[in-house]
């Protein structure tokens, strides 16, 4: 017995999670703050030449928002005075760096 067989495969693919160029530039930032260990002024600088809009975020260990501040020409100045003694993080878009004040 012989039998001709046609075979059809549909495929539908799905794309979630798209990124534009604003957001692959956040995530893909590096930075360095200094001096760290701080007594209360920190300096943070990004590194490279896009002109990012983010804001800084210094959070506590609970990720709480204690300062936020804007960056200008990819440089900020943060003062910490305020802040007890402890172990921070700075935030700039997805990338996060821990920072202690003494």
């Amino acid at each position: 017995v012989c039998a001709n067989y046609t075979w059809t495969t549909a495929f539908t693919q799905s794309v979630s999670g798209c990124v534009g160029i604003q957001n692959a530039v956040s995530q893909a930032l590096s930075f360095g703050v200094y001096p760290n260990p701080t007594a209360g002024i920190l300096h943070v600088e990004l590194s490279g030449s896009i002109a990012v809009t983010e804001k800084i975020k210094v959070l506590n260990a609970l990720g709480q928002l204690l300062i936020e501040q804007n960056l200008i020409e990819n440089k900020a100045t943060l003062n910490m005075n305020q802040l007890n003694n402890g172990i921070y993080f700075i935030k700039i878009g997805s990338s996060t760096k821990k920072i202690v004040k003494e």
